[in-house]
């Protein structure tokens, strides 16, 4: 199913609104300076930061923020960027409380952002002042708003948005975007923020993200420089109910793609509102050894001074190609190189395999003299397909430290054990697990009822689990819950329902407990649920059916995991492997 392009900006996708306005940052008081992005629910969410040694504040506190995968809101400031200041986190911290404060939330799920003059203090009363202001005028056609508040010396606003239909189900989404000089990425453009309501673990949107921005914002250069507040930011609200997105799986393939879009779209448009620039010059290269040969030869010949000036002077000078393809570090046969020119106004090919041909210098102008032009090195070199990343799963051993590690001689211990084990027991999705409520366990008949959508799964649960689920039940339950009429089968501390972002920390401090040198998600025991009953000999259709797969597709990735790790357990093994 191919995406399509819809109006919305960053608020194209369900349940996000954003605004934009002036508060006292710039000096010019007719371009807005503080823009706000807010979710109706909480996000899973990721972002990719500057590779610039030098870091602004706001990236060091939206990493911090980030840790446990869950943000609902974002807020940032043009004008100043906060960077090389004795007080740069703690105003940046301030930002995120302001924010949190005006929506109700908790700080550290706040991201925050700031653009603009390095090296000045920035001024963080107007942004206080104006915070509640900007809370209040959150709208669901905020886009534009929030887009023009976040430019510095940008001259256009970049917005772009898309929606493509996921297992049955129309997912969105959309961002905007600021750039225009200091873009030499080595990361993501300055400053961009993405939002969908697919639904989506973090660790797998983090994947999602970093393939987009590597085939995207990291293939931009303007001047050269990589700016020390780059950034570009994703929150995912899984408002729009479709299963959840697994890695290796074909809707992962069909989200990746349609955020790659996406990306792609507002790259283009911060290259072609560069600072000075009067021409996009777009290199496509095809036919390399690897997509790697690929992205190194193309950027090489973008970043080149020389051939930028002369398509400036629309000249086809297409040596210079050919001596930026040289120097790139790719291994290529410059003997086997075709060099074209593309734009509005037609094309031409002006060398093959590596030699000058004879062109029309005036057509050769006249394509040139667009623009948009397309420069197309051809190498005639098998391209390498990308293999696709496999999830990443624990063995038995490792299972066991970390269910070993909640201690059940108090509440929050106990009720974290009967987590762990009741996860691991039944590969069910975190959602799934905070929305259980007590009626869906049988601790009689040894299964939980989990209900997902119209689909209903009941799945059995094995001893020591259901024990750890008892003891929880019966003796510990009862104490954590607000009032005797609360349904939700695991409560926080407040006696509520556990959220996603709750949960998520609980695991990470037992993962740090257990020193397991591992990235661990809720989604990774699942993985290992699945993994290690197809080692065991279960079949694949009842693997599906207790995870709740659509498609058996996203159930098959687990038999490459198994082959891959037999595979491994043969060549450490085997006396002559």
């Amino acid at each position: 199913m191919q995406a399509i392009s819809i109006e919305g900006g960053v608020t194209a996708a369900q349940g996000f609104l954003a605004s934009g306005m002036y508060c006292g940052i710039r000096k010019n008081k007719s371009k807005p300076d503080l823009a706000l992005i807010y979710s109706k629910v909480p996000c899973a969410a990721a972002a990719v930061y500057t590779q610039n040694l030098v870091k602004g504040a706001p990236i060091q506190v939206t990493r911090r923020n980030l840790a446990d995968g869950i943000a609902q809101a974002v807020i940032c400031n043009s004008g100043n960027a906060n960077t090389c200041n004795a007080d740069g986190e703690q105003k940046a911290q301030m930002m995120c409380e302001a924010a949190a404060k005006a929506l109700h939330l908790e700080p550290e799920d706040v991201v925050v952002a700031s653009t603009g003059v390095i090296g000045q203090v920035l001024p963080i009363e107007p942004i206080l002042e104006a915070t509640p202001k900007l809370a209040e005028s959150l709208t669901e056609d905020g886009s534009a708003d929030a887009a023009k508040a976040i430019m510095t010396t940008d001259t256009v606003v970049k917005e772009a948005a898309a929606e493509v239909t996921i297992n049955g189900k129309t997912v969105r989404m959309g961002g905007i975007a600021k750039g225009s000089g200091m873009i030499h990425p080595n990361m993501a453009t300055m400053l961009c923020f993405l939002t969908t309501d697919a639904n989506i673990a973090p660790a797998v949107l983090d994947s999602a993200l970093r393939i987009a921005v590597k085939d995207s914002f990291n293939m931009v250069s303007i001047d050269g420089d990589t700016s020390t507040n780059d950034m570009t930011a994703i929150l995912a609200n899984g408002l729009a109910e479709n299963d959840p997105i697994e890695e290796g799986t074909e809707a992962f393939d069909l989200f990746t793609e349609t955020l790659r879009a996406i990306a792609i779209r507002l790259a283009r448009m911060v290259a072609k509102d560069g600072e000075g620039a009067t021409k996009l010059l777009v290199c496509k290269v095809t036919g390399a050894a690897s997509d790697a040969d690929a992205r190194t030869v193309a950027k090489s010949v973008i970043c080149s001074s020389l051939l930028k000036a002369a398509m400036f002077g629309a000249d086809a000078n297409w040596g210079r190609v050919l001596c930026a393809i040289g120097y790139s570090g790719a291994p290529v046969d410059i003997h086997r190189v075709d060099v074209g020119f593309a734009s509005r106004a037609g094309s031409i090919e002006v060398c093959v395999n590596g030699a000058g041909i004879p062109f029309d210098e005036e057509v050769a102008k006249k394509v040139l003299s667009e623009d948009e032009i397309d420069a197309n090195p051809v190498t005639n070199i098998k391209v390498e397909k990308t293999e696709k990343k496999l999830p990443q799963i624990l063995t038995g051993k490792e299972v066991e430290l970390l269910l070993q590690q909640p201690k059940r001689g108090d509440m929050k211990g106990c009720r974290d054990k009967a987590m762990l084990e009741v996860l691991y027991a039944t590969g069910i999705r975190v959602s799934e697990l905070i929305g259980l409520n007590i009626d869906d366990v049988s601790l009689p008949g040894s299964f939980i009822r989990c209900e997902s959508g119209e689909k209903t799964r009941i799945i059995p649960i094995y001893p020591e689990a259901l024990q750890s689920l008892h003891e929880y039940i019966d003796s510990v339950r009862p104490k954590m819950i607000a009032v005797p009429t609360e349904h939700s089968l695991f409560v926080n501390v407040s006696g509520e329902r556990m959220s996603r972002q709750g949960f998520w920390k609980i695991i990470k401090y037992y993962q740090e407990k257990a020193h397991i040198d591992k990235d661990i998600t809720p989604h990774t025991l699942r993985h290992s649920f699945a993994a290690h009953l197809l080692e065991n000999g279960a079949d694949l259709r009842s693997i599906q059916q207790m995870l709740g797969h659509s498609d058996i597709s996203s159930t098959q990735v687990y038999t490459q995991l198994v082959k891959q790790n037999l595979k491994a357990v043969y060549n450490k093994y085997h006396p002559k492997a």
